[in-house]
């Protein structure tokens, strides 16, 4: 199957703007659709045709077509995203869809907690109304498990996407060759002993929902949750219900038939479990959920406080723009192997979880992140509460980028050593790396409160601090890591370079220039250090300082096209027109998607009568720019297309102007300065 790059036009109006999966049956993008106001997002699926057979050809476009009505005519549900259109393109077959804003049960669940019986019974509720319409109209969803559910932002109603009848048009039955890839380990969890055998029933889905129960329920993860083969007999699944006196005896016993693995001791329809969970808590349609009865009283509140007791992201803000780049921060992923404190009950359990904890750090060292992260699970799968396997296992999820499983692990870490400050250090880590800095923020905070003396901790809440526009509060924590006794150069750099970059927003440009010479000094090779020393000299007004300061960083780093830009802008400062349009070509080749360079490349080419090549740069940035959602440029690009077209020609002329500066790189070594354990 050919992968769809980003920015890729598909039938003349939808944009590619994300690649969000990859999988046996076809490929799943974000895209702009170019032909609505406002550029809406919508959701594209892709599958190639599976045989280049004529008769198989013909049976795969007679069920895309019927598959492509079945959804539009689900599509009138307001609870099931609408289908936008559908097309065949060079082999492909696309479906385009509505985009559900929310976010998904498997999001919502990634603690691995208990969760209230209210939210269950709401759950419940929500899933088995769209499902009843689902079932009605004669299409089994097949896919259901909690990446596949979505409490839609605007009223927190579930919303069921991925539909699996579209794998039949990637893996139809009437292939002779047809070989169905088996389906993930954490999918089959959610599967019923029928449909694991190929031959799903509507009740197939009232299984998995279910099993999500229990998982909701239980707090137990999806590796973790029973299966049809671990049951004997024709009972469901023996399960210890976590404060069973206070879940409501009658939703333990409809949860238990949901999960029946015997299709015809099950629910046999959406409707009819739907009714009995509207009889056990007096729902109507659509109701909320109001617990009554022994044991019930309280679960609101209980509710209410969990959801208090983490910061409400809800609200999205949008990061100011800077014109310096995002600061990186330093991971401190390298973890000491150390004692585990075990007292004289050590058990042969505990043990063998720590043989697993040592392997883990020893594959860390070497940086065989997967390995590790192997090694830490089968501790856990030994000792699923053992703290420092959940950490390490957190740490290295977050070096890898996987950054929702690290706070996951990272937060049960915490529950069990809430006063673990590299725990917390590394939750901020992940959080800042999923844009939010607040929280990022308030856990560097309690990781000093903890260890006052952990350097990275300051170091990164600087880098969150000037990343969301509070340069002095950023100063303030380099200036603790420049002042601490013992900090190794490896930390003192690029304090020194990232106090420099708030110095220079303060416009305390000669200060700048002192942090990035004392970074220097630490560091005669620091590439970046240079750049930046170069943009401070160019935003003084030192023109010849900031072109050898630039000069030196393209030598140290020949491959980094930020500094020919920069070099350009100055050149252009300076009246150098051909060298600009020369470092320009430069930065072009080294990043040929880079929006602003060709703008001012076309600016440069004006400003030499070069009209076509202008009009090219200022529509290869224009094209950019929406690719990228910057609207700001695009606007900019498409009124000197407009103007070049009219023959109307600035005399004027001025580039963008935004300078591309670099910040220090994550902490890479595991010999470094690790955070205590």
């Amino acid at each position: 199957m050919v992968t769809l790059s980003v920015g890729q036009l598909l039938d003349r109006r939808y944009r590619i703007v994300e690649i969000l999966s990859s999988g046996a049956f076809g490929q799943t993008y974000l895209a702009a659709d170019l032909r609505r106001p406002g550029l809406p997002h919508c959701i594209v699926r892709q599958f190639q045709f599976p045989s280049k057979n004529s008769k198989a050809l013909q049976v795969v476009q007679l069920l895309f077509k019927k598959k492509a009505e079945t959804l539009e005519k689900l599509g009138t549900h307001d609870r099931i995203p609408q289908l936008l259109a559908c097309f065949e393109q060079e082999g492909q077959l696309f479906f385009i869809e509505e985009l559900i804003q929310g976010q998904t049960i498997a999001e919502e669940l990634k603690a691995n907690q208990p969760q209230p019986e209210e939210y269950v019974v709401r759950f419940l509720q929500d899933t088995l109304e769209v499902l009843d319409f689902v079932h009605k109209n004669g299409v089994i969803h097949r896919n259901l498990r909690p990446e596949t559910l979505i409490r839609r932002t605007i009223d927190g109603r579930i919303v069921p996407i991925e539909f699996g009848l579209i794998q039949e048009i990637a893996n139809p039955s009437a292939r002779a060759d047809a070989i169905t890839p088996p389906p993930s380990p954490d999918s089959v969890v959610y599967m019923s002993p029928e449909q694991l055998q190929g031959n799903p029933l509507y009740n197939s889905d009232l299984y998995a929902v279910g099993m999500i129960c229990v998982q909701a329920l239980t707090g137990l993860p999806p590796n973790a949750l029973p299966k049809p083969k671990d049951n004997n007999g024709d009972r469901p699944p023996h399960l210890d219900w976590p404060n069973h006196g206070q879940i409501n005896p009658g939703l333990i016993s409809l949860i238990e038939r949901l999960i029946s693995p015997y299709f015809d001791r099950r629910y046999q329809s959406a409707a009819d479990a739907l009714r009995d969970l509207q009889e056990l808590y007096g729902l109507s349609m659509g109701s909320g959920v109001n617990l009554s009865g022994a044991g019930m009283s309280g679960l609101r509140a209980r509710l209410a406080s969990s959801s208090q007791s983490s910061p409400a992201h809800s609200e999205a803000q949008e990061a100011a723009k800077r014109r310096w780049p995002d600061r990186r921060l330093w991971l401190g992923v390298a973890i000491a192997v150390v004692g585990l404190g075990f007292g004289a009950l050590l058990l042969a359990g505990p043990l063998r979880s720590r043989y697993w904890v040592d392997r883990g750090s020893d594959q860390l060292k070497a940086e065989n992140l997967e390995e590790a992260i192997a090694n830490y699970s089968q501790a856990l799968q030994v000792d699923a509460n053992n703290a420092e396997a959940l950490y390490r296992r957190g740490a290295a999820y977050e070096e890898i980028g996987d950054y929702q499983k690290a706070i996951a692990d990272l937060d049960r870490a915490i529950r069990l050593r809430p006063k673990h400050a590299p725990s917390y250090f590394q939750r901020a880590n992940a959080r800042y790396r999923l844009s939010d800095a607040r929280a990022a923020i308030e856990d560097y905070d309690r990781a000093l409160t903890y260890d006052p003396n952990l350097v990275q901790a300051y170091l990164n809440r600087g880098n969150v601090r000037g990343d969301i526009g509070d340069d002095k509060g950023a100063i303030e924590d380099y200036n603790r890591v420049i002042a601490a006794k013992g900090v190794p150069a490896r930390l003192l750099a690029p304090a020194y370079l990232n106090r420099g970059l708030s110095r220079s927003n303060l416009d305390d440009q000669q200060g700048a220039i002192d942090d990035a010479t004392k970074a220097i000094q630490l560091n005669p090779s620091y590439a970046l250090a240079y750049q930046n020393r170069g943009l401070a000299h160019r935003r003084a007004g030192n023109l010849q300082a900031a072109l050898q300061d630039f000069n030196i960083a393209i030598q140290l780093q020949p491959d980094d096209p930020d500094p020919y830009y920069n070099r350009g802008l100055t050149r252009w400062d300076l009246g150098e027109v051909e060298g600009t349009i020369e470092d320009f070509n430069k930065a072009i080749e080294l990043r040929p998607e880079h929006a602003l360079v060709y703008y001012d490349r076309g600016v440069a080419r004006l400003k030499q009568g070069d009209q076509t090549g202008a009009l090219t740069d200022f529509q290869q940035s224009a094209k950019l720019c929406i690719d990228e959602g910057r609207l700001g440029c695009y606007r900019d690009a498409q009124y000197q297309i407009q103007q070049i077209q009219a023959g109307k020609l600035p005399t004027d002329l001025k580039l963008s102007n935004e300078e591309e500066p670099e910040a220090p790189p994550p902490e890479p070594s595991p010999a470094a300065s690790p955070p205590p354990s």
